[in-house]
């Protein structure tokens, strides 16, 4: 069995491909891509934005309940007669006081949930980012555009979210999967 890893790097996407060779003539295709989460931000939303020594790029997105995440996924099948299996695996965030719970939702249902670590570091555990690990069941999606919005219930300091992972099994590795992202201001 051969792998081969690519990585591909753009501004706001890393890809990480897995090729197996399974039987003469097939293979399959697992993708893995990370969206830093501070490049939701429009030019007029700069100040939700925190400087981190320790995150991805040194930026992190300060959330709270207020706000919601809107990334817009774009699925392209690799094998176009095949659905598309995505998983969200990770969330890379941190959090200084009590415990915050983030929500993830697909084209407004909700897919699953986690709970920061609470910890009291008198904002030292600003900088100790933490592994959200897998959220959710994996789903099988046909090529489309899906809205993944990410909502938390937060203490009045908020949660701070890093990057998000999704791996997916038969994403052509050559699209974004990423392909738009917002900060909508909830109304209540």
């Amino acid at each position: 069995m051969a792998s081969l890893f690519l990585r591909i790097i753009t501004p706001l996407v890393v890809v990480v491909v897995l090729c197996s060779g399974l039987a003469e003539g097939q293979s399959s295709i697992e993708t893995q891509q990370h969206f830093e989460l501070e490049n939701v931000l429009s030019d007029d939303q700069q100040d939700y934005w925190v400087w981190r020594s320790e995150a991805y790029n040194q930026k992190t997105l300060r959330l709270d309940r207020a706000h919601t995440i809107e990334l817009r996924l774009c699925i392209e099948p690799f094998n176009p007669n095949q659905k598309v299996l995505i998983v969200v695996s990770d969330i890379l965030y941190s959090n200084d006081g009590p415990s915050d719970i983030v929500y993830l939702k697909i084209n407004g249902q909700a897919i699953g949930n986690f709970t920061t670590i609470e910890q009291w570091g008198s904002g030292y555990e600003w900088n100790i980012f933490r592994n959200s690990k897998v959220i959710g069941p994996s789903m099988s999606v046909e090529k489309g555009n899906f809205m993944l919005a990410i909502e938390v219930e937060t203490d009045k300091w908020g949660v701070e979210l890093d990057r998000i992972q999704i791996n997916a099994e038969n994403h052509d590795p050559t699209k974004r999967m990423f392909c738009g992202a917002a900060l909508k201001k909830k109304t209540f």
